[in-house]
């Protein structure tokens, strides 16, 4: 896997590894926060608002009042940062719509 997020931060070049690792990580507590950690199929299915519950979640235990801070100097700089992140996953098979 993290072979596959070397190949897309460097193809795309705006966002580091980091970036890539953080989003998939952070999927399995946005799952549970959504209450959908034992769904299957499409009942795992997150929102977008639901993605970044679980990832603010993370990141304030990661990093704490340093997180936007730790974020930027990935690449990401808004919100629709992590939806293009999310949208390279897909198109590389790591996740699905």
């Amino acid at each position: 896997m993290n072979d596959a997020f070397q190949e897309l931060a460097v193809l795309d070049g705006r966002f580091s590894v980091e970036a890539f690792r953080f989003l998939y990580e952070s999927l399995e507590e946005a799952l549970r926060l959504a209450g959908k950690e034992d769904a299957d199929g499409i009942d795992r299915h997150l929102t977008g608002q639901e993605v970044l519950t679980g990832m603010r979640s993370m990141a304030g235990r990661m990093f704490g009042p340093m997180a936007a801070q730790v974020w930027r100097t990935w690449g990401v700089n808004e919100s629709m940062d992590w939806g293009r992140i999310v949208f390279l996953l897909v198109d590389k098979g790591l996740l699905s719509r």
